[in-house]
């Protein structure tokens, strides 16, 4: 069986298109796949530190942070975290003490429970309530002898949580990324 030189050429040519496209989309896929990699990675432990940091459990962190993946058009993912303050009713358990409430490792001294999960503030008389602006159970303490000397108590978790992200995001990229990278592309070219 002899080959013509046009069905060569032919063959020549499919080949050379073959690796453009290859070069053109397997490698920006396979940097999107490392970052997306890495970015998961950098999310899960960041908030592990953070959790044993702030004595406060990884489910309460994780849902703070979102990873918004890499794609092949723009390889570039975004890890966005909620840094708030977290509620100590979110925490764990509340239990009542003889000083205050108790949650979890948490103590508050001279704090007290409000059940604000039923939608009713101070009862007015004649079956009748007050609104309130709870949405939830929450933990409050007295701040002062005032009209609503209250204040709901939270965890600051500002600066720890945005500490351990940049450590471990720099940390990630400068060990993991290489070999992800690799991994990434081999899986590219083998498809």
């Amino acid at each position: 069986m002899k080959l013509s030189t046009t069905e060569i050429d032919q063959a020549v040519i499919s080949a050379i298109n073959n690796l453009d496209r290859v070069s053109n989309t397997a490698v920006p896929r396979a940097s999107a796949m490392a970052v997306n990699r890495v970015g998961k990675r950098a999310i899960s432990l960041s908030v592990r530190d953070t959790s044993k940091d702030v004595n406060v459990p990884v489910k309460v962190l994780r849902r703070r942070a979102k990873l918004f993946n890499a794609t092949f058009r723009a390889p570039v993912a975004i890890i966005r975290v909620s840094r708030g303050s977290v509620s100590l009713s979110s925490v764990g358990n509340i239990r009542k003490t003889r000083d205050g409430v108790r949650v979890g490792r948490h103590a508050v001294k001279g704090g007290f429970v409000a059940d604000g999960s039923a939608m009713k503030g101070q009862y007015l008389g004649r079956g009748k309530y007050a609104g309130t602006s709870l949405m939830s159970t929450q933990i409050l303490k007295r701040t002062g002898k005032g009209r609503y000397p209250v204040e709901v108590q939270k965890i600051n978790i500002s600066k720890p949580i945005t500490q351990y992200f940049k450590q471990r995001t720099s940390e990630l990229m400068k060990t993991d990324m290489p070999k992800e990278l690799k991994a990434a592309l081999a899986q590219q070219l083998r498809l």
